[in-house]
């Protein structure tokens, strides 16, 4: 009997792309038939069969945003206290001459709080054409200071941040990338930023129902001890690596990519009711810093002396 694809997926195991462990496990099966593995070993959970046309799966990524109204826009520019907070603390671990990079950073607007609260030398890495056209004409960041290319800037970075990227990269392009962005990064500088925990409360109970997971978009999913180890390996050392938070999109969505009436309520009684919600899932987002189940992944490494 001819095996269909779904039972050779199951049955054909991958290394692990971060520890290259032959000890895996199948983890999760996608309603579409698409085969999520994790390994034994660090925990990494990956699609499987390693995908290989995807190379430029983000060059047109981004357009649900180009073509939302300006009201989005002048939304997520304002800067409120949490912003002013943030860059307050940027300012105090990489001192006052940060040289800072946004990686993935999407439309821009991390980069805009930034160069407004003082960062001028801040400058975004982003490899889809919508979204860089969206930074520079709707979001106000200067043409010189966006890019696909990290070659194309002629200085070197003390500060990289990179929030919700990781996990988009196909599994043999993580040790590159971290190799890749050492070369444009000072001795002693950070790499900040968060990722979906493989090992969070939510993916445990929702399962391949959350959003989070999303092949091919989402590739590959850490846990805190794979993600240590990826970056201990290339030459970086642990200041914090924490979980947090616990998401309501699982719970309350009838479809997984459509926002419930928690995110999005209309009227005053779902208002009051997403107040609530949102409050008392707040407060158990806090526990899972403890207890390591947290939905993301937050981390703050510095660069050793010697590269």
């Amino acid at each position: 009997m001819v095996l269909n694809e779904k039972s050779k997926n199951l049955n054909k195991k991958y290394n692990c792309p971060i520890c290259g462990s032959t000890n895996i496990k199948n983890w999760l099966i996608c309603d579409d038939g698409q085969v999520l593995d994790c390994c034994k070993d660090c925990g990494t959970g990956y699609l499987t069969p390693y995908p290989t046309r995807i190379s430029n799966l983000y060059q047109d990524y981004g357009e649900h945003i180009t073509n939302l109204p300006d009201s989005y826009f002048n939304k997520r520019l304002k800067i409120g206290f949490k912003k002013h907070f943030a860059f307050f603390l940027i300012k105090r671990i990489a001192g006052e001459n940060i040289k800072l990079l946004d990686y993935g950073g999407g439309a821009g607007f991390f980069i805009n709080s930034s160069q407004k609260l003082g960062i001028k030398n801040s400058y975004l890495f982003e490899p889809s054409e919508n979204l860089r056209r969206t930074a520079i004409e709707k979001v106000g960041i200067k043409k010189n200071y966006v890019t696909d290319n990290l070659s194309k800037f002629k200085l070197k970075f003390n500060f990289v941040s990179m929030f919700d990227v990781i996990e988009h990269l196909p599994q043999e392009r993580v040790h590159p990338l971290v190799q890749e962005l050492k070369k444009h990064m000072e001795p002693g500088s950070y790499l900040f930023g968060q990722t979906p925990n493989r090992l969070s409360l939510n993916l445990k109970i929702s399962r391949s129902k959350d959003p989070v997971i999303s092949p091919p978009s989402h590739l590959i999913y850490f846990t805190k001890k794979s993600l240590d180890k990826l970056l201990r390996e290339n030459g970086f050392e642990k200041k914090f690596l924490l979980t947090y938070g616990l998401s309501t999109n699982g719970f309350f969505r009838r479809n997984k990519f459509e926002p419930s009436f928690i995110e999005q309520p209309k009227s005053m009684f779902q208002k009051l009711i997403s107040f609530f919600i949102k409050t008392l899932f707040k407060l158990l987002g806090i526990i899972m810093v403890f207890s390591g189940t947290g939905y993301q992944i937050v981390f703050l490494y510095k660069l050793g002396d010697k590269k």
